[in-house]
């Protein structure tokens, strides 16, 4: 569902290159702690309200996701800041260098993290489609995890 094809020693094709002409980071490098957190945190800061509440969100996906200490994410998440307000804009092509199952996972720790409260957030909820745009997911695919997740959930009441 979530796939995308592969070229062996080929070229991205020119709609992926950067304009400096650089392809996007590769899976490996693009799927650490430090870049993923620059995502969300250019995600949540996307719409110019950047709560408390999405800090949360984002630290407590890290903790999911990472499986770190929730100082950790703090730290972490408060360095993206950081470097999103010296370098605008710098993490938003990670997501098309993450494979389907990759962007999955992280859509799925973002919903675990969202409905951990057990309620849907309407906040939440546009941050995660923010995030599901960046990751190049479509709406279709970021709701069905969300539903997924909110499965899975509702299971383990």
């Amino acid at each position: 569902m979530f796939g995308s094809k592969k070229r062996s020693g080929a070229k991205p094709p020119p709609s992926s290159m950067a304009k400096d002409g650089s392809p996007p980071p590769k899976e490996a490098a693009a799927y650490n702690p430090s870049l993923v957190v620059g995502l969300l945190v250019e995600a949540a800061q996307g719409d110019a309200h950047y709560t408390t509440s999405e800090k949360r969100l984002i630290d407590r996906t890290l903790t999911i996701e990472f499986q770190m200490k929730e100082e950790q994410a703090a730290a972490l998440r408060a360095e993206a800041e950081n470097a999103a307000l010296a370098r605008p804009r710098t993490f938003e092509r990670i997501g098309e260098a993450l494979s389907g199952e990759r962007k999955a996972s992280l859509m799925r720790a973002l919903w675990r993290a969202a409905l951990a409260d057990r309620e849907k957030d309407h906040w939440e909820n546009a941050l995660a489609r923010r995030i599901g745009g960046l990751l190049g997911l479509s709406d279709k695919e970021y709701r069905d995890i969300g539903r997924e997740v909110e499965r899975e959930l509702l299971r383990r009441r």
